[in-house]
């Protein structure tokens, strides 16, 4: 009877750590794919921010073709509207950031506040 009280006992020890490593491992994996979502959603974030500057440079250089006495007014609105645009497409990419992380992995989105344009921070 000792002899079988101590072979489950040892069975459950043996169980114990076997399932203490499982967790250990889950939470070395979850670090892990954490860490690259995280530097994956920044690059792609940086890509974002660097083609509204690439629309706003794109811009400018459409209204300086125009005559010179319509130039300060056209690039006014034209400036504008696309703050608006880009705000609100910002404002779309930020959202689904949010619906697309994983709430079962506890994997949050991270947005660098330097990656957001300053019409969302303000």
């Amino acid at each position: 009877m000792k002899n079988y009280e101590n072979d489950l006992h040892s069975m459950m020890e043996q169980q114990k750590k076997q399932v203490d490593r499982a967790e250990e491992q889950q939470h070395v994996d979850l670090k892990v794919t954490s860490k690259k979502i995280r530097a994956e959603q920044e690059k792609e974030l940086k890509a974002f921010r660097d083609g509204l500057k690439r629309e706003m440079k794109l811009l400018k250089h459409e209204v300086e073709l125009l005559p010179k006495e319509r130039r300060k007014e056209e690039l006014k609105l034209r400036k504008e509207l696309m703050e608006k645009e880009q705000s609100i497409r910002v404002s779309t990419t930020y959202i689904l950031y949010q619906c697309y992380s994983s709430p079962a992995a506890n994997v949050s989105v991270v947005i660098p506040f330097n990656l957001l344009p300053r019409t969302i921070i303000s």
